[in-house]
């Protein structure tokens, strides 16, 4: 009886572990384009990619809304905004200093993230749009 106590309790704490599993949005290979003025006004269309850059959203814990995003080699706070578990798509968003916002938006179908970036320039306050699509890996540590 001892035996059976020990092997249950070991078998619900191991479900318990798993349960609170930390979800990793894994995503590289950006290519997309930079929309801005020139000097004249003229708007600008490059092409803009992000094809050496990882970029990983940590999901510790889905019912919090604030989850970390590593990338450009720096971790900041991301906020979950939306997500379509039936759509298999989650949104997140963030403030980065007081000039940059970003969208992520993750398509678990397609496995794909897209990131639009608004952007003012300080010194000049001329805005940019950044658009970007990367292919993703999602897995549990």
């Amino acid at each position: 009886m001892k035996e059976l106590f020990i092997i249950l309790t070991i078998f619900f704490c191991l479900n318990s572990i798993s349960a609170f599993a930390t979800t990793i949005i894994h995503c590289k290979d950006f290519k997309g384009s930079t929309i801005y003025k020139d000097d004249k006004g003229n708007s600008i269309n490059k092409s803009d990619g992000y094809s050496q850059q990882d970029l990983k959203i940590t999901i510790s814990d889905m019912n919090s809304k604030t989850q970390q995003v590593k990338w450009l080699n720096e971790q900041t706070p991301v906020e979950l905004v939306a997500q379509s578990k039936k759509d298999g798509w989650m949104a997140f968003h963030q403030t980065y200093f007081a000039n940059v916002y970003r969208v992520f938006t993750y398509f678990g179908k397609t496995k794909e993230m897209a990131i639009v970036e608004i952007q003012t320039h300080l010194y000049n306050e001329v805005g940019n749009v950044k658009s970007l699509l990367g292919y993703c890996n999602l897995y549990e540590e």
